[in-house]
């Protein structure tokens, strides 16, 4: 649905990933089975506590090495003590936070540190109620960019409706834990290949090259054990 300069998809929620450049990028599969790229400013924060002596050196720490970042006096909610003073740093571009809080701990190994480690993804759902292949509503504007999501499902449901998803399952015809495997056969939609293992740099190409021709949302691998296979 297109309002003015804004567009409304309805689908799946693939994938959350930080990029250096655009923020948090968004892989939504829409109901029509297109794939789309979407991205969103999504600033994320880490939290530090110490003594004041302590948090002056590394609010002056962070203005050296990391003018781009806000920094805030806070209070936070601490799972045994209750309430809390701490510092906020709030980082612009999500990719940067994780290499930004490895130098800080290095500089000021005395802190005690929340919410520094928290991947991404786990930010990005708990900060919208959503979940990995929530069924969601999202709006985007004319470039791209998120101006709202909202997940149109229930963590709760037993049955959620699933994406159409592009699957590739590669196997080896035998199990590698005892000799070399002859073949590795492939299965992707309604085609299926045998690989041959003699020429390795072959094998790669071909697999390279299924990968890119076929361009897969997930890929199994399994071991091939007496007659049958587990997935990995």
């Amino acid at each position: 649905m297109v309002s003015g300069a804004t567009t409304e998809y309805r689908g799946w929620l693939f994938d959350v990933y930080a990029d250096p450049r655009d923020g948090a990028v968004l892989w939504f599969i829409s109901e029509d089975g297109q794939r789309r790229r979407f991205t969103q400013h999504f600033p994320v924060e880490f939290y530090l506590l110490g003594d004041r002596a302590q948090l002056r050196a590394a609010w002056r720490w962070l203005q050296r090495n990391a003018p781009g970042a806000r920094l805030a006096r806070r209070t936070r909610r601490e799972l045994y003590e209750g309430d809390i003073d701490v510092l906020a740093v709030q980082v612009l571009k999500p990719a940067q936070q994780p290499r930004l809080f490895r130098r800080l701990f290095r500089a000021h190994p005395e802190l005690t540190y929340y919410d520094a480690d928290i991947a991404l993804p786990i930010r990005y759902h708990a900060a919208y109620a959503l979940f990995p292949l929530a069924y969601s509503r999202v709006e985007v504007d004319s470039k791209g960019c998120v101006l709202a999501i909202q997940s149109l499902d229930s963590h709760w449901e037993i049955e959620p409706r699933m994406p159409p998803l592009r699957e590739l399952t590669l196997f080896p015809s035998e199990s590698p834990g005892t000799r070399l495997p002859a073949l590795v056969r492939a299965a992707f939609g309604d085609q299926r290949m045998d690989i041959s293992t003699a020429n390795p740099q072959k094998l790669l190409q071909r697999i390279d090259r299924m990968i890119r021709d076929y361009d897969p949302d997930v890929i199994f691998t399994a071991l091939a054990t007496a007659g049958s296979s587990r997935i990995c």
